[in-house]
């Protein structure tokens, strides 16, 4: 299950790792994912375009 927010709508606290994925569609879009450093769980992802 997923459920999409604005970052004003949020705050994250605490560590997390993160993994940088450029799409193989042509936009070529990066994503960034964030996980939990110590099991691995999804936290957040991020499309890098749209961070203004």
């Amino acid at each position: 299950m997923q459920a999409a927010f604005t970052p004003d709508q949020v705050r994250i606290e605490g560590r997390f790792s993160d993994y940088l994925r450029v799409s193989d569609e042509a936009d070529r879009k990066e994503h960034v994912f964030h996980f939990c450093p110590d099991c691995g769980s999804q936290v957040s992802t991020q499309n890098r375009l749209s961070q203004t």
